[in-house]
């Protein structure tokens, strides 16, 4: 740090106020400067340090960094959101690809979203402090269904606000998946989730599968991974009844790790299902490499197979492949009967989406729709 301080300090005005923030971040007020100024400054800072010598143990490192810029003109406001809004410029040009530099303007959608995702980062450890986070479900069902079949349903999480109301998961989940907080969310999910069969025992033999996601965030998390090994050893609901569902592009994104992962969690008897299959262009090519159980169908192809042809053959391909390859299929987005007929003619094996079920607490719907218990068993 204090090598690139002093190269820094090298290449700024001798008026520029330069401060350490903390880690290996740096703040500069550069005064009479306008726009364009602010832009030369910060690739000249950027030449320097990709071009600065910085040896460890006799092994040189490449150093790079992302510039984020605001103008301290008439659009400013508070020095602290001044502060946010230079650091939300800087995480862009860090997402476009580093060693950049964005210009922050009031009127950059791109922006504005990074700041929204950026204010949900206080909430979710506000959520998570104050016990708001709540675990939903929605079942997947045999297209097929057959006689004496049990409960399998997703489990989906979902966050109350502090005036009580619940805020759209497509709000806090970037932001999670963003600030490095996604996997504080798995472990309040997968600890409700088993600890709620703890306290209900007499469900435990009703249930055929519980899919739980996984961020990609959490499966590269060594912490995350002990934790979710240990409680999958106590659980009450046996591991062979458990499924772990992860994203095609996270885990194609973090392969090592997830082929690690997935290794550890079959032995333990657990199955694996890849998420939002088809949405990669690589999913065919890494589908083998992968010891995976079940293919989940993104539901862009599943929506529409009902009137368009090209999505209809675009879901016989991937179930075809991956029944060739013995793994089984499920359907989202269901929403429809004319859906369901043609998943039955293709073979599809499960389904799920509001034709069945909106989401809805766990609780309520294993009280719902779990073979019939004793009247008190089924108490609220």
């Amino acid at each position: 740090m204090k090598q690139t301080a002093q190269a820094l300090r090298e290449v700024l005005p001798e008026s520029a106020t330069l401060a350490r923030l903390g880690g290996d971040e740096f703040a500069v007020i550069c005064y009479d400067c306008d726009e364009q100024q602010a832009l030369a400054q910060g690739r000249e800072i950027l030449d320097t340090l990709s071009s600065l010598d910085f040896y460890w143990q006799n092994s040189r490192l490449a150093l790079s960094c992302s510039v984020g810029v605001r103008m301290l003109d008439s659009t400013a406001g508070s020095p602290q959101q001044v502060h946010a809004q230079a650091d939300t410029a800087c995480y862009a040009a860090k997402h476009d690809g580093r060693s950049r530099i964005h210009l922050y303007r009031p009127d950059d959608e791109e922006l504005r979203r990074h700041e929204r995702e950026m204010s949900f980062v206080n909430k979710i450890h506000q959520a998570l402090g104050e016990d708001r986070f709540e675990v939903f479900a929605q079942p997947i069902v045999r297209v097929a269904p057959s006689v004496g079949d049990k409960l399998h349903f997703e489990v989906l999480v979902r966050m109350r606000d502090g005036d009580g109301e619940y805020v759209p998961p497509g709000q806090f989940i970037p932001a999670a998946e963003r600030y490095n907080m996604a996997h504080l969310i798995d472990k309040r999910v997968i600890e409700k989730t088993l600890g709620w069969f703890v306290h209900h025992p007499e469900y435990v033999d009703t249930i055929g599968m519980i899919s739980i996601n996984l961020s990609g965030r959490s499966m590269s998390d060594e912490d995350f991974v002990a934790f979710l090994m240990e409680a999958l050893a106590e659980s009450v609901v046996p591991s062979d009844r458990i499924c772990l569902e992860i994203t095609e592009t996270a885990a194609i994104g973090n392969l090592t790790d997830a082929i690690e992962l997935f290794t550890k969690l079959k032995q333990l008897g657990c199955t694996i299902a890849l998420d939002d299959f088809g949405s990669g262009l690589s999913s065919f090519g890494y589908l083998k490499r992968l010891p995976v159980d079940i293919i989940k169908i993104d539901g862009q192809f599943v929506r529409d197979i009902a009137e368009d042809e090209t999505d209809y053959v675009m879901v016989r391909a991937i179930h075809e492949l991956a029944a060739q390859m013995g793994k089984r299929t499920v359907a989202e987005f269901v929403e429809n009967a004319g859906i369901l007929e043609r998943l039955q003619a293709l073979g599809v094996d499960y389904a799920q989406g509001y034709y069945f079920s909106v989401p809805k607490p766990m609780a309520q719907l294993v009280y719902e729709q779990a073979p019939k218990m004793p009247a008190a068993a089924r108490a609220y």
